[in-house]
């Protein structure tokens, strides 16, 4: 499970500026560029911006501010997470709760939204703050949680993964990050 944090946000401009970046708003832009100079300041390879991706992550804050599937329950009473995604869309609901019982319908995502564009699995962390989200907060929230921090550096569980692409977007008060091992076709 990855938790929800609202924390402060932090100062440190980005260094790197991903490839690729055409269609991005600033606040996505900035986002990216934040991402791609914390994994540089830890020894990483900056990621190429997928737009695949980037389609899978505006179509979820897109989902979470409008629907909230985020408040929800599964049919057991287990509360849903900013992973969830709701029935309001061309996709297939999942409520991803702590547990991570649905964690495989939430990780297919990519594949399910772009229609089989992109190829493999993704992986998502997520940031919600009340009153809209700057690519700061969430950078800042990301880092200071191990289990979202594991996922931006490949650390514990993720470390085989290295990803290869990323995928972002900035909606009212939802910031998520896709990562993946494939790039964009």
């Amino acid at each position: 499970m990855l938790p929800i944090l609202l924390l402060a946000a932090s100062t440190s401009a980005p260094s790197t500026v991903p490839r690729e970046t055409a269609g991005l708003s600033f606040f996505e832009r900035r986002l990216a560029q934040y991402i791609n100079a914390e994994r540089e300041d830890h020894g990483l390879p900056p990621l190429a911006l997928s737009h695949l991706l980037t389609h899978v992550a505006r179509e979820h804050v897109e989902d979470l501010m409008e629907n909230r599937p985020d408040v929800g329950r599964d049919a057991r009473g287990q509360p849903c997470t900013m992973h969830s995604w709701s029935s309001a869309g061309a996709w297939t609901p999942v409520c991803f709760t702590a547990d991570n019982a649905y964690a495989t319908a939430m990780w297919r995502k990519p594949r399910e939204i772009t229609h089989g564009a992109y190829k493999g699995d993704g992986v998502e962390v997520a940031f919600r703050m009340s009153g809209g989200v700057t690519p700061e907060d969430a950078i800042e929230g990301w880092i200071e949680s191990p289990l979202h921090a594991s996922v931006l550096f490949e650390n514990g569980i993720w470390r085989r993964f290295r990803w290869q692409a990323m995928g972002v977007a900035i909606y009212g008060n939802y910031a998520v990050a896709w990562f993946g091992k494939d790039i964009d076709p």
